[in-house]
C-alpha cells in the first residue's frame, strides 16, 4: 500500500488499522521503504485515547505535542533519550578529516552540531560523512545537507540541516549507519588560526549500549599504552571494534584495550581480547576495515568495577606509519537515566607533556542535563613547582572554553598521586545544570611539565 499520511483512527482504530497492521504482507518498518503500513506516520498533534472503565470518559493513552515533538504517555510529556558521539581536537595543526566512531549497532543520524574557539582566518569547511568499512575517510557519504562554516563567529553552535532528498524525512538510507561503519569528519581548507573545533552528533536509537572512543590521527602522537576512560559505575564490556586510515609496517605489530584496576599503569592490566595470543589484532591489516576484536570468555574479566579503567595497548614500542586510529569499545549497562561523556589527552601535540594545554570544549548538550559524577585520572605528574590543577566547567551562550561555572568546588589536582582516580565535590544542586546548546569544558591552570596522560569522566542525567 502506498504510503499514507496521518488519519482520524477514532473507527479504524478498532479494526481496520489492526488488521492492516498485522498483515504480514504489509511493510510497517521504518527503514526507507515507500510501501509503510497504513497511516505509518501520524499528523502533528495526534492522540490514542480509550474508553475508561466506567464508560463515563476517555483515557489519554499517547500522542504527540504540535509544538515541540515531545511524546505524550498517559499526559505525561517525555522527550527521547538520544545517544551522543563526540569529537573534538585543540590544535590547529591536528583539526583534519579522519574518522571518529565506529557503530556498534545500527543507528540513525539525528543531528549534527558543531563549535570552534577561535575561527579560521580563512575560508575553511567540514562536513560529518558515514564511512562504511572499506571506505576511507572523505570518501564516504555525507550525513548533512550543508557543510560547517570554519570561519563562522567562534563560541556559536551551529546545527546542520539532514538531508532528504531520498524520502523527505530522517528515514533517508544515507542517514542509517550500519554495524561497522564508522563516522568521520572531513575538512577542506587551510583553516589557519582555527582552534578548538568540537562536533557532537545525535543517534537513535537512545538508551543503547554506551560506548566510548579513543581518536588519533597523528601516528606521532601515538603512544604505546594510554587510558581512555575510567568507569565510574559497574560495567560489562561487550564489544572492541577498531579501524585505522594508515597500517602500520611493523612486523606481527598488534593492538589490544586492557582493563587496568587500582594503581596499573595504562595497558598493564588485563587484555580484553584474545586474538593473537591476547595481544588483540594485527595493526598491518587492510585499512579503513572495521576489526571486531574477539571477547575474552573470563565474564570476570569483561566486567569492570568502579574505578577501573580501559586503556590501549600495543604489542611493540615502535608503531611506524600507523595512523588514523579509531577504537570504540560498547559497554552493557542499558539505564536511561544517565550517560558518561570523556575527555582524554595524553600529551599536547608535538610535545612530550601537556605544557601548553589550553581550555577546550568535549561535550555540547543535545537537551538539558544534571551533572552526576565527575572523576580524573593522570599517569605521570606535574612536577612545575605551583599548582598544576584542571577544572570542569559549563560553559553558556558565547563564553569561551573554560570561562563558565566550574563544576567541583576544588580543581583536580595533577600533582596528587599518579593513577589514582579522584573524585570531584560538585557543587550545589542549581550549579550543576546544562541546558540545549551549553558546553562542558576543561579549564586548566599552571605548568603542566612532565604532566602525562590525563582522564576525564562525566556522568550526566538527561532531563
Amino acid at each position: 500500500m502506498a504510503r499514507t499520511k496521518g488519519k482520524n483512527l477514532t473507527a479504524a482504530i478498532r479494526a481496520p488499522f489492526a488488521k492492516k497492521m498485522n498483515n504480514a504482507t504489509v511493510p510497517v518498518n521504518t527503514q526507507n521503504n515507500n510501501n509503510f503500513g497504513w497511516d505509518w506516520a501520524f499528523d502533528s498533534g495526534f492522540e490514542a485515547r480509550a474508553d475508561n472503565a466506567a464508560g463515563t470518559d476517555v483515557v489519554r493513552l499517547h500522542g504527540v505535542d504540535a509544538n515541540d515533538d515531545r511524546v505524550y504517555v498517559a499526559e505525561e510529556a517525555t522527550k527521547a533519550y538520544r545517544k551522543t558521539i563526540h569529537w573534538q581536537i585543540q590544535d590547529n595543526a591536528s583539526i583534519s578529516t579522519q574518522a571518529f566512531f565506529i557503530a556498534d549497532r545500527p543507528y540513525r543520524v539525528v543531528s549534527v552540531t558543531e563549535v570552534h574557539a577561535t575561527a579560521s582566518s580563512v575560508a575553511g569547511t567540514a562536513y560529518v560523512e558515514k564511512t562504511p568499512s572499506g571506505t576511507a575517510p572523505g570518501s564516504g557519504t555525507s550525513v548533512m545537507a550543508s557543510t560547517f562554516d570554519l570561519t563562522s563567529t567562534a563560541q556559536t553552535p551551529v546545527t546542520a540541516a539532514i538531508p532528504t532528498t531520498n524520502t523527505a524525512d530522517s528515514d533517508n538510507p544515507d542517514l542509517q549507519l550500519a554495524t561497522g561503519d564508522a563516522l568521520s569528519v572531513v575538512v577542506a581548507g587551510t583553516i589557519t588560526s582555527l582552534v578548538g573545533m568540537h562536533i557532537t552528533v545525535v543517534l537513535a536509537p537512545g538508551g543503547s549500549a554506551r560506548t566510548v572512543n579513543f581518536v588519533m590521527k597523528s601516528n606521532a602522537d601515538l603512544v604505546q599504552a594510554q587510558r581512555f576512560f575510567t568507569a565510574n559505575r559497574p560495567y560489562q564490556v561487550s564489544r572492541v571494534d577498531m579501524r585505522w586510515s594508515t597500517k602500520s609496517s611493523v612486523a606481527g605489530l598488534k593492538l589490544t584495550v586492557t582493563k587496568d584496576t587500582g594503581t596499573t599503569a595504562p595497558g598493564g592490566g588485563t587484555s580484553l581480547l584474545t586474538d593473537n595470543t591476547n595481544a588483540g589484532p594485527l595493526v598491518t591489516q587492510t585499512a579503513n576495515t572495521t576489526y571486531n576484536g574477539t571477547l575474552t570468555a573470563t565474564v570476570a574479566t569483561l566486567r569492570l568495577a568502579t574505578g577501573d579503567g580501559l586503556a590501549l595497548k600495543f604489542s611493540g614500542a615502535s608503531l611506524t606509519a600507523l595512523a588514523g586510529l579509531v577504537i570504540t569499545v560498547t559497554l552493557v549497562e542499558r539505564a536511561s537515566d544517565r550517560k558518561e561523556v570523556t575527555f582524554t589527552q595524553h600529551h599536547v601535540v608535538g610535545a612530550s607533556d601537556l605544557v601548553g594545554l589550553t581550555a577546550t570544549t568535549f561535550f555540547t548538550a543535545d537537551r538539558d542535563y544534571e551533572i552526576l559524577d565527575i572523576r580524573e585520572y593522570h599517569d605521570v605528574i606535574g612536577s612545575d613547582g605551583g599548582a598544576v590543577t584542571i577544572g570542569v566547567t559549563v560553559d553558556t551562550g558565547t563564553t569561551a572554553p573554560g570561562g563558565g561555572q566550574v563544576q567541583t568546588t576544588s580543581d583536580f589536582s595533577i600533582k596528587a598521586t599518579a593513577r589514582t582516580t579522584q573524585v570531584g565535590t560538585l557543587q550545589v544542586l542549581g550549579l550543576r545544570f546544562l541546558q540545549s546548546g551549553d558546553r562542558l569544558s576543561i579549564k586548566p591552570t599552571g605548568t603542566f611539565t612532565a604532566a602525562q596522560g590525563v582522564n576525564i569522566t562525566v556522568a550526566l542525567a538527561p532531563h
